[in-house]
This record gives structure tokens, sequence and C-alpha cells, in this order.
């Protein structure tokens, strides 16, 4: 059966509605994160005149709930609270 014919289908065109509405959301979603993490790495690199790789790294791999922390302590952490937000104390 080709595309074309499919296309003829409500249920076909509403799933392919959906399919793609649903990219959008993610698309967004991770733009988001990425914006979020961006900022943050500039607002830190500027407070503490730079960071460590591995500081760096955690924040890239922070989820959103971890980045929503940093966010809200980005202004106020010390660089070992920082550090102990991201896992990252040595014990």
């Amino acid at each position: 059966m080709s595309i074309e014919i499919l296309q003829e289908f409500p249920l076909f065109r509403s799933m392919i509605a959906e399919a793609v509405e649903e990219g959008r959301a993610e698309g967004r979603a991770e733009g988001e994160m990425e914006g979020m993490r961006a900022t943050i790495l500039r607002v830190l690199e500027g407070r503490f005149n730079g960071l460590s790789q591995d500081v760096v790294e955690a924040i890239s791999a922070a989820n959103a709930a971890a980045l929503n922390e940093l966010a809200i302590h980005a202004g106020t952490d010390t660089p070992e609270q920082l550090r102990e937000r991201l896992g990252l104390v040595k014990q």
C-alpha cells in the first residue's frame, strides 16, 4: 500500500500528526535544557573565573531536575557546594 493511499485514511493522518507533534515537543524540551545548560555554565564561569572539566562534564550530563536545582543555586553556591550538588565531592 503506498503512502498516498494511506493518507486518505483519517486514522493514519491523525497518527502522523500526533507523532509529528510529539517530536516537536521533545525537540522543544531538549532545546530548553540546552539553553539552561549554556546559561548555567556562563553564570558559573563568570562567578568562578572558569570551571574544571569535571564540573563542565557533570553539568553537560545533568537531567532537567538537576539543571533546575543548579539554576536556583548558581548565584549563591560556593565552588564546594556546586561540586557537592553535582555529586563530585570526594569521599
